[in-house]
């Protein structure tokens, strides 16, 4: 039987095939099975982050959300510009003062996080799916 494995960043689901132990003899990463419990998730990879509950009828499903930092830049921005007093040259009557425009810098924050989602219904995982997704915020 030929297994499909589905390599994600940092967590593996393994789709079709092959059992959990098997996964983990071969990867050091986590491995995450179609169909395990909840509760086996929360051992290998800690609890969520984030649970949204899911309306359907007949089951109980639910979305759990992970984040994990991949990294972090901080870049210096211009965001305004101000006038501000300076000397501007000389006359008859000695400095002649002026004003002259300046930027004014911020720092921007620039996090991308590895966000990973898990379908879960009645308790068992049935699907997950990973992106990448990036937060930016401006220091006070």
């Amino acid at each position: 039987m030929r297994t499909l494995t589905l390599a994600l960043v940092g967590l593996l689901v393994s789709t079709v095939g092959a059992t959990a132990a098997d996964s983990r003899s071969a990867r050091t990463k986590p491995v995450l099975e179609k169909g395990m419990p909840g509760t086996t998730i929360i051992q290998l990879v800690g609890k969520p982050d984030e649970i949204n509950p899911i309306q359907a009828e007949g089951t109980h499903s639910e979305t759990w959300i992970y984040r994990r930092k991949l990294d972090e830049t901080v870049n210096q921005t211009a965001n305004t510009q101000a006038y501000i007093p300076a000397m501007v040259g000389f006359d008859a009557g000695g400095v002649v003062i002026g004003r002259a425009l300046v930027p004014e810098y911020r720092l921007k924050y620039i996090r991308n996080y590895q966000v990973t989602a898990l379908l879960m219904v009645d308790g068992k995982l049935q699907l997950g799916r990973q992106w990448v997704a990036q937060d930016e915020q401006f220091a006070d």
